[in-house]
């Protein structure tokens, strides 16, 4: 059967049949709308290549999430690697490589490259890890460590908001988050870029997930800090922080958040509150000044370079993170 399968990236009107393959695979009914906001919509490009038979049918799928990162002065794509899958009537078979396989290859010879893909990443179960080793050349990063607080410590030590923040629930940030991005930037060496761009598309553009968009302003009326959170976790009743931009000195910005999102958490009725930076960055340090503690996850981040302009020291050493970059919230 692998003779008859052809390997190339998507073309139009392949998503249906992307989504059947994923539901056999996964058995989960994923629907249109949200495959197309993820991929199709995405505003940094359509990264999949796909295996498929001469009727159409989707055998293997290997895609990224491309996003543009700062790394020092400069500007590289970063991919977050998901969704990859293999027909499990496709998976076996004397030819070699296999399907699956061959999907992989041919998508990393054609993005992995400095101007395309600089780095490709993810959050592997220990099964994808040792397949992502193998024929992507992963390597471990870091251990994701969250910081949470239960219900019952949110209730016993509420945040004192500072009088002169105010926040707000808004439908999406704009252009203002632009100007925010700007002022935060110089803190951070090697991130995502959360400008107005990638926030509204991340979370003020998801068909099916309602994400909690907050604002604080300062007396001026002028954007000093965004966050985004969600009621729930991984299928758990814990709220969880999915983005976060405000400049680290501007800790009133930070308390005035977080005091908000707590008490939005209580009325959630959440068991819980998550939240991911860093264990090096002053966001985490700061929050576990508010009593949050350490918790292990079972998530590891790996990653692979193809520059060397972006070596993998740096990113264990400087890459500044937190669950909105990964397809967990």
């Amino acid at each position: 059967m692998s003779d008859e399968i052809t390997i190339g990236p998507y073309e139009p009107g392949d998503g249906p049949a992307i989504l059947a393959c994923f539901q056999k695979v996964f058995g989960v009914d994923r629907t249109i709308e949200h495959w197309n906001w993820k991929f199709r919509d995405c505003p940094y490009g359509l990264h999949a290549f796909l295996g498929k038979t001469p009727s159409g049918q989707v055998v293997a799928q290997f895609t990224g999430i491309p996003s543009p990162h700062k790394v020092g002065d400069n500007t590289f794509t970063f991919s977050q690697i998901l969704d990859s899958m293999v027909d499990p009537d496709f998976r076996r078979g004397l030819k070699k490589p296999g399907v699956f396989a061959s999907t992989v290859f041919d998508y990393v010879d054609h993005y992995g490259h400095r101007d395309r893909e600089a780095i490709m990443y993810g959050l592997p179960n220990p099964q994808a890890f040792r397949i992502g080793r193998r024929l992507l050349g992963y390597s471990f990063i870091h251990d994701i460590v969250l910081l949470y607080k239960s219900a019952d410590e949110l209730r016993a030590s509420p945040i004192a908001a500072p009088g002169d923040v105010t926040v707000e629930v808004v439908d999406r940030f704009g252009p203002e988050a632009d100007a925010l991005w700007a002022a935060f930037s110089p803190s951070v060496e090697v991130a995502n870029i959360r400008d107005a761009t990638w926030l509204d598309w991340r979370f003020a553009d998801c068909p099916d997930v309602e994400y909690l968009q907050l604002v604080a302003r300062g007396t001026d009326g002028a954007m000093r800090g965004v966050a985004v959170a969600r009621a729930d976790y991984i299928g758990t009743q814990d709220a969880v922080l999915c983005d976060w931009v405000v400049p680290p000195s501007d800790t009133d910005a930070s308390l005035a958040l977080l005091a908000k999102l707590e008490s939005l958490a209580l009325t959630a009725n959440a068991t819980g509150f998550m939240i991911l930076f860093p264990e090096y960055a002053p966001e985490f340090a700061l929050v576990q000044a508010q009593g949050y503690a350490r918790r292990e996850s079972q998530f590891i981040q790996v990653a692979r370079s193809y520059t060397d302009d972006v070596p993998l020291d740096l990113l264990e050493a400087k890459w500044w993170y937190t669950l909105g970059d990964y397809d967990l919230v």
